[in-house]
């Protein structure tokens, strides 16, 4: 495997396309985005610059353009437009160009005031579940909903606060095929669903709704639901664990922990329940459904039950292990897992005699016991295969398992990078 290459910085100036380069806007691991203006109309858009590896064959390159806008055939004002994409001769690397949007991620705006108020959170999923829909309506997964890839535009109509915009309809989807060429990764394990971390796995709409019940938390707490991502020392194999394999506790249970009882509505942890469950054909069937039994639960809400806390301190991101380091643990685990011997036949055949290598780094963690069911190991197995995947070049798993990251704060124009 190698690592995910470095998308070179452009200079001001520089021409992409039909696209001068005006200044740069945020990076990733995928790539980078910069504001740019559009030649033959002088409008200014956002112009994503990806990474070479997605079309490295001429399959992969066919199929770019049409993945790239796959949300521009979508009914719904909610998702952000695409204007054109192609792939830059000169530099071999597929770009994007977008409207250019004036506001702040779903991301910035949690880390800035904390719990948003269950009003907003309604309004918020109301046009986010509008944008799902009309996708889900069509069988489009969107693969990587985060709080980083939704956008609260400045509204272009009077009545309603932000106009929310999805980020990287279709990316997500060529970036998990492109991924066998590096140690890139498709968003992030904190909201994942478990089918997604193993190759191959069915994925359905149902799989964006698991991500929809973790933002749901977010936005209502200020927090993420899962305790590793608030442990002082954060690794991606104590987060994976915890996403796989340990009890998934009612969301009243977790806010309890933060002293944020009080802000989940009665009837939210039996909603919470159906869309972060681990079976996806237990899971609300797609984003539709998911909102239409949110709705009444936001609704019976007072306003008052949910003012925001102030935000609790980030931690610094440097305290967060580095993505080489949790890759290379990642990569180790998977292959004690692959390589420890197996159970001896008879009575005791359900449970290895001798815990394996891994077994054995993830007890003195914390994480495991040191003795499980065959089945439990074997998905464990599968899963830590897979986790390589997931792991984000550059530092990025390890800052988002930083708690209270400020992931795309300061606002600015529109754009997820990665």
């Amino acid at each position: 495997m190698s690592k995910v290459p470095t998308v070179a910085a452009l200079e001001a100036g520089s021409i992409v396309a039909g696209y001068r380069v005006v200044g740069p806007l945020a990076a990733g691991a995928m790539g980078a985005v910069y504001v740019a203006e559009q030649l033959a109309t002088k409008k200014q858009r956002a112009l994503k610059v990806m990474q070479p590896a997605l079309v490295e064959d001429d399959k992969a390159r066919e199929r770019f353009a049409q993945e790239a806008q796959i949300g521009a055939g979508l009914e719904s004002e909610h998702i952000v437009e695409v204007i054109d994409a192609g792939i830059d001769a000169a530099r071999g690397t597929p770009w994007l160009a977008m409207e250019l949007l004036k506001g702040e991620t779903v991301a910035a705006r949690v880390a800035r005031e904390g719990p948003l108020p269950v009003g907003v959170v309604r309004e918020l999923f109301a046009q986010l579940c509008h944008a799902l829909g009309a996708a889900h309506d069509r069988g489009i997964v969107h693969r990587d909903l985060k709080p980083e890839n939704l956008f609260l535009a400045a509204p272009r109509r009077e009545g309603v606060p932000f106009t929310l915009k999805v980020l990287d309809f279709g990316i997500a989807k060529m970036v998990s095929e492109a991924q066998t060429h590096f140690t890139g990764a498709i968003g992030t394990p904190l909201f994942m669903a478990p089918e997604q971390m193993v190759p191959g796995r069915r994925v359905a709409p149902a799989t964006d709704v698991w991500a929809l019940g973790l933002i749901a938390f977010r936005l209502l707490t200020g927090e993420h639901y899962w305790r590793a991502a608030r442990h002082e020392s954060p690794t991606a194999m104590m987060l994976l664990n915890e996403v796989a394999n340990l009890p998934l506790e009612p969301a009243s249970v977790r806010a309890r922990e933060l002293g944020a009882e009080e802000l989940v509505p009665e009837g939210f942890d039996a909603w919470f329940a159906r869309a972060v469950t681990r079976d996806l054909d237990d899971r609300f069937r797609d984003a539709r459904a998911a909102r239409s039994a949110l709705e009444p639960v936001l609704a019976a809400c007072r306003e008052g039950a949910s003012a925001p806390r102030a935000p609790r301190a980030p931690r610094a991101a440097a305290q967060a292990s580095s993505s080489a380091d949790v890759a290379t643990d990642l990569w180790l685990a998977a292959q004690s897992a692959e390589d420890a011997p197996p159970a001896e036949p008879g009575a005791g055949a359900t449970e290895p005699a001798t815990p394996g290598a891994a077994d054995t780094a993830l007890a003195s963690a914390g994480t495991v016991p040191a003795r499980e069911t065959a089945p439990a190991r074997s998905r464990r197995k599968l899963l830590a295969q897979g986790a390589v995947a997931v792991v984000i070049a550059g530092g990025a798993t390890a800052t988002y398992l930083a708690v209270g990251r400020a992931a795309g704060a300061g606002g600015g124009p529109s754009g997820g990078a990665g």
